[in-house]
């Protein structure tokens, strides 16, 4: 990889096969070995795992391995998802923040680049009571080497990349991001002209993936399972891209296919074709197979 081009990130869900998400318990059939293999020869230099997953990768291989293992096949980029909860209290707190544990010791032991953060689910609020946490969040990440980026979610809390924004500015920390996340801000009913002119500075990492231009009826459902490749939906992917672009923006640009078509094929070849639809969406070139 030349140094200070673009990362290429197979977000965890892109390699993980036969697996639903929308289970905080939900684990790939897929060892470790064999989606970081497959990432690497599609020609991913970036890979993401979800916290299950993680604790099987760990316990079956041990840290040193699972690191010798990236290290051997290029990827040298690592991102952890997903840290919810981090905002509440009671159970939920406890049950977050023994995951938070998991996450910092897992990022600073395997070199992690990104831990990704889920908002409070519920009514769009004032972010100002999560700013705090959120800093405590931004510090811990820091201090394992790690960055924090936080996805804004229609059905959350946090649901625009401008409250997501003012968040990341009021924890002031320069481990504090955002993630954009083209599928979820056109969810939240926005256009790609939310993202002209966001600071790139802020921006933790870019998600792509298509779908239809109208949401469906149940959220979740739409999310989880109709989350299709760059390009082969209705969005208007290529104007997202443009918008970062003219930004100053063009660090890491993950793909995050949540499908349920995609999820049917051999992780070799749905992996190849989520870096296909990722080059082709952010370089313009046709895909394969097209």
């Amino acid at each position: 990889m030349t140094p200070g081009s673009p990362r290429r990130v197979a977000t965890c869900w892109t390699t993980a096969g036969a697996t639903v998400p929308g289970d905080v318990a939900a684990t790939s059939p897929e060892d470790i070995r064999a989606r970081v293999e497959a990432a690497a020869a599609a020609g991913f230099d970036g890979i993401g795992i979800n916290v299950p997953d993680l604790a099987i990768a760990r316990d079956s291989h041990g840290d040193a391995a699972i690191r010798a293992l990236l290290d051997d096949h290029g990827i040298g980029y690592l991102e952890l998802d997903a840290l919810g909860g981090w905002a509440s209290t009671g159970e939920e707190r406890v049950v977050s923040d023994a995951r938070r544990r998991i996450l910092l010791d897992a990022a600073g032991k395997l070199g992690a680049d990104l831990i990704k953060v889920i908002p409070p689910i519920g009514p769009v609020a004032d972010v100002g009571p999560l700013v705090s946490e959120f800093a405590t969040l931004a510090g811990q990440a820091a201090d394992v080497g790690a960055r924090i980026g936080i996805e804004p979610i229609s059905v959350c809390k946090v649901a625009t990349p401008a409250q997501a924004l003012d968040l990341v500015r009021g924890a002031g920390h320069p481990a504090a991001g955002v993630i954009l996340d083209n599928w979820q801000i056109s969810r939240a009913g926005l256009g790609v002209d939310v993202v002209r002119g966001f600071p790139p500075e802020w921006i933790a990492s870019v998600e792509l993936s298509d779908g239809t231009a109208e949401p469906g009826a149940d959220f979740f459902a739409d999310c989880f399972e109709h989350r299709r490749l760059p390009g082969s939906g209705e969005l208007d992917v290529a104007g997202f891209v443009d918008a970062l672009r003219r930004s100053g923006y063009d660090k890491v640009w993950g793909v995050e296919v949540l499908d349920a078509e995609y999820r049917r094929l051999p992780v070799g070849r749905a992996t190849e074709l989520a870096y296909e639809a990722l080059v082709a969406a952010t370089t313009g070139r046709p895909r394969l197979d097209e």
